[in-house]
């Protein structure tokens, strides 16, 4: 029998998370972190665009009716909770928060999994650990989107609830994970079904947790409905545009591809739940079944990149693969599943790396420990006892000797990526009200190069606003913050409508009444890889939107060019 709370047992050898030792190892592997690389750029994905969008929650806004966004605003509002404090550094702040979170996901993983794959708790082990899972989650640039980082974050805080008997708050954080990314609902349905095949609970107590879990997207939309944006959220949430004929709503709908992913993971989980009521007997035809379905649905994504957005499958089918890999740390027996999870895993990071987004999947770091310590396990079982005690002490120190392997090659590869030329820290010290902070790094020469060009404006007319345009330029990091046009802009950069640019323009007039500076990029149409990545939008309907501000210019005359933009002062 499978119990409803069966992703991890509570023991009494587990490590607490408030350990006062552990707390302070942990902290320590922040600051080192954060201190050593933090100035540098560092910035997360698209933390510009949540950025800007907490500053207008701040400000009073709606979200959805006051601005455009096609996705729910979580990020944007649980950031809010502590950017009200600080009027300025927020971009400082962001990165630091950032490695917060990446770390304390790592570790309630590692926490989780340590009494399954250790006789004995270990504060070290669990410290090294994390710190290791840690690493290896940073070790590309830029880290993941913010927003994912939120989900990731409050999916694993549910998960640790559920080990420590504490059902309800771990399914209601699950069900808040949606709120950052709508990706992370196949994993609510999937703790939903387990605890639904679960005998050991009463259908009343199935039936509340299940609202329980239901309840912060419920609160969300009722939030949304009360404030006036129901209308405004349908729009752009199910059907990813505020201005849609009949004809593209049905067409948007068919090719949504989280209504697609959903439905292959309720079939997963109606094959789990077979398995499951059937006491195993389903166990060899569950497994492959469950394999094949999420095997084509990725392939499907590959073979149609211009209708799904395979970022999104990766991050939900990595977090099922993971749980798998947790189930088959209870039952040890049912290889068949473990395996299963680990071609979840391999054909998420598949799928995630064929798109060119230089994401790194957050449980790539556990999963290694995980590997690496049920190796260990099995080494044990076949040790004879009077050799244990020099055994650990030997899987300790390699365990060490890999953790400074791992340092030595992320340091390596953060000094050949990073451009220590690039005054960011100096510019967010500096900056402040008007000004966006620092616009971040990029690996890219040609993006280093524009911003250096975007830094040196700012530094020459340090009292008026600077604007970058193509309006997509506001999602680079720091940008969106402050920046007048992309603020604006931002909010809509997955809308193919005229409203988006209307409100570019409404903007752009405004800039240019209060003298401001605009830098018109001279090589949007020619270098649309990244743009259109940014923006998520067609081609065609990118470069007309281009060819609007280029006409808006045709009145002015730049008032000197760099190698990357024209520059008007106005």
């Amino acid at each position: 029998m499978l119990p409803s709370d069966i992703f991890l047992r509570p023991s009494k050898k587990s490590i607490e998370l408030l350990n006062p030792v552990l707390i302070c190892l942990g902290m320590l592997t922040i600051a080192v972190v954060f201190f050593l690389y933090g100035k540098y750029g560092f910035n997360l994905t698209d933390e510009g665009l949540w950025l800007a969008q907490a500053k207008r929650i701040i400000a009073g806004e709606i979200p959805h009716k006051d601005f455009v966004h096609v996705k729910f605003t979580g990020s944007g509002l649980l950031h809010t909770l502590y950017l009200w404090k600080f009027t300025d550094h927020w971009v400082l702040v962001s990165r630091g928060v950032g490695l917060f979170q990446l770390f304390s996901a790592n570790l309630l993983w590692v926490l989780m999994l340590q009494h399954y794959l250790f006789q004995k708790p270990d504060i070290l082990r669990v410290w090294l650990g994390s710190t290791m899972a840690f690493m290896l989650s940073l070790h590309d640039f830029p880290i993941m989107a913010w927003n994912t980082i939120d989900g990731i974050v409050f999916a694993t805080a549910g998960i640790f609830c559920f080990s420590r008997k504490k059902n309800i708050l771990g399914v209601i954080l699950v069900g808040c994970s949606i709120l950052f990314k709508q990706s992370f609902l196949p994993f609510l349905i999937f703790i939903l079904t387990t605890i639904w095949a679960g005998k050991d609970k009463s259908f009343l107590h199935k039936l509340l947790l299940s609202g329980w879990g239901l309840a912060p997207c419920t609160l969300y939309l009722l939030w949304i409905l009360v404030s006036g944006g129901g209308s405004d959220f349908l729009q752009q949430v199910v059907f990813g545009s505020s201005k849609l004929s009949q004809s593209e709503i049905w067409t948007g709908l068919f090719y949504r591809p989280g209504l697609w992913f959903c439905i292959g993971a309720a079939v997963a989980g109606i094959f789990l739940w077979i398995w499951i009521k059937n006491k195993g007997n389903w166990k060899t035809r569950a497994s492959p079944l469950l394999f094949l379905l999420l095997t084509g649905v990725c392939t499907w994504a590959a073979l149609h990149p211009e209708k799904v957005h395979r970022v999104m499958i990766s991050s939900s089918l990595f977090l099922f693969g993971f749980t798998l890999i947790a189930l088959l740390a209870l039952r040890k027996s049912d290889r068949s599943l473990g395996w299963a999870g680990g071609a979840c895993l391999a054909l998420a990071y598949s799928v995630n790396v064929s798109v060119g987004y230089n994401n790194m999947l957050l449980m790539l770091g556990p999963l290694v420990f995980v590997f690496y310590a049920a190796l260990l396990r099995l080494m044990k079982q076949r040790t004879p006892p009077e050799t244990v005690q020099p055994y650990l002490f030997m899987q300790n120190v390699s365990f060490v000797a890999l953790l400074f392997g791992f340092f030595i090659a992320f340091h390596f590869l953060r000094s050949n990526v990073i451009y220590r030329d690039l005054p960011s820290a100096r510019l967010t010290e500096s900056l402040s009200g008007t000004l966006p902070g620092a616009a971040g790094v990029f690996t890219s020469p040609s993006n280093a190069e524009m911003i250096k060009d975007i830094l040196g404006l700012m530094r020459k007319y340090p009292d008026r606003a600077v604007a970058v345009l193509p309006a997509f330029a506001g999602i680079w990091p720091g940008l969106a913050a402050q920046n007048p046009i992309a603020n604006d802009w931002v909010q809509s950069t997955e809308v193919p409508s005229d409203k988006a640019w209307d409100q570019v323009f409404v903007s752009l007039n405004k800039l240019r009444k209060s003298g401001g500076v605009a830098l018109l990029s001279k090589y949007y149409v020619e270098d649309i890889s990244f743009e259109r990545r940014a923006l998520c939008l067609s081609r065609e309907a990118t470069n007309g939107g281009y060819s609007r501000i280029l006409n808006y210019f045709e009145d002015f005359s730049p008032s000197y060019e760099s190698d990357y933009f024209k520059v008007y002062v106005f």
